[in-house]
C-alpha cells in the first residue's frame, strides 16, 4: 500500500472516530441533561422560599432548550464528517460502510428518536414549570 493510500485509511478511520465520539457525547447529554432537571425539580419542590422555587422550576427548560441546541450541532458536525466519508469511499471502492449505512438507514430513526427525547424533556420540564410557577402563588 501506497503512502497516500494508507493516509486515506487513517483519515477514514479518524472520521469515523470522530462520529462514534460525539455520538458518545450526544448521549451522555442526554442522560446529565435528565439528570440536572431531576436536580432541580427536586430543589424547586423542597424549598420553602417561594421566589426561589419559581426561577428555579424553569432552569430545567433552558437546560432541555440548551441540551437539543447542543445535539443539533453534534449532528451538523457529524453530516459533515459524514459527506467527507462518502467523498473518501466514492475515490476508493473498497471503503464503503457509510455509503451502505447512509442507503439502509433511508427513515434515520435513530436521529428523530433523539429529535423525540429533546422534545419531550421540554414539553416535561415546561410543564414541570408551569406547575411549580402556579404551586407557589
Amino acid at each position: 500500500m501506497e503512502l497516500d493510500e494508507q493516509l486515506l485509511v487513517e483519515e477514514y478511520k479518524s472520521c469515523r472516530e470522530l462520529i462514534l465520539k460525539n455520538i458518545d457525547i450526544m448521549e451522555k447529554n442526554e442522560v446529565y441533561a435528565i439528570g440536572a432537571c431531576a436536580a432541580i425539580f427536586v430543589f424547586s419542590l423542597q424549598t420553602s422560599d417561594h421566589l426561589v422555587s419559581k426561577i428555579t422550576a424553569w432552569l430545567p427548560l433552558l437546560i432541555a432548550a440548551l441540551g437539543w441546541l447542543r445535539f443539533y450541532g453534534l449532528d451538523d458536525v457529524i453530516d459533515k464528517i459524514n459527506g467527507r466519508l462518502i467523498e473518501l469511499e466514492a475515490a476508493h471502492p473498497s471503503l464503503g460502510w457509510t455509503t451502505y449505512y447512509r442507503a439502509n438507514n433511508k427513515p434515520k430513526v435513530l436521529k428523530l428518536t433523539r429529535n423525540l427525547f429533546w422534545f419531550a424533556l421540554g414539553a416535561a420540564t415546561f410543564g414541570g414549570a408551569i406547575y411549580l410557577t402556579v404551586r407557589c402563588q
